[in-house]
Parts: C-alpha cells; structure tokens; sequence
C-alpha cells in the first residue's frame, strides 16, 4: 500500500509528464504549421522573429494552462502549495 507522500508524488510526477506531452504536441502542430506562418509574414526573413515570438508567448502562457481550474492564479498556486505541505 502506498503511503501519502508516495501518492504525492505520483500525482505530482503525472501531471508533469502529462504538462510534456501537451508541450510536445503543441511543438509538432508549431512545427508543421511554421512554412505557412513564414509565408503569411513575408518569407524567411521573418522567421526569427515569428520563433522568437512563438517561445515568448508559448513560455509566459505556460503556468495559465498548467493550472487550468484557477487559471494559474498564483495565489491558488500558493493555497495548494500549502495544502501539499500541510500548512
């Protein structure tokens, strides 16, 4: 039988993987998609900044999908956080 914190854990471990494998996913539609994004912004001199666009956005955006019920409030992130703990 598993203990709480083995639990924990696995939860915790779980919703990382499952974080990865919608990133992975997002980076193959992103990937696919990018010849004709290029093309929309007028060719390959654009596509740094159409990439560096893509990475700013994909990376502040990050914590809002990740915790999707608050919305990635970060004063929830902290309630749960100290429900983890057991503050």
């Amino acid at each position: 039988m598993q203990t709480a914190d083995q639990r924990r854990v696995w939860v915790i471990f779980s919703g990382l993987m499952l974080a990865l494998l919608i990133a992975s996913l997002d980076q193959t539609v992103v990937a696919t998609a990018l010849p004709t994004i290029v093309s929309d912004f007028g060719g390959l001199s654009q596509l740094s900044w159409i990439v560096t666009g893509y990475l700013l956005t994909s990376t502040v955006s990050t914590p809002l999908r990740t915790y999707p019920k608050t919305g990635g409030s970060v004063v929830e992130w902290r309630r749960t956080e100290q429900k983890f703990k057991g503050d």
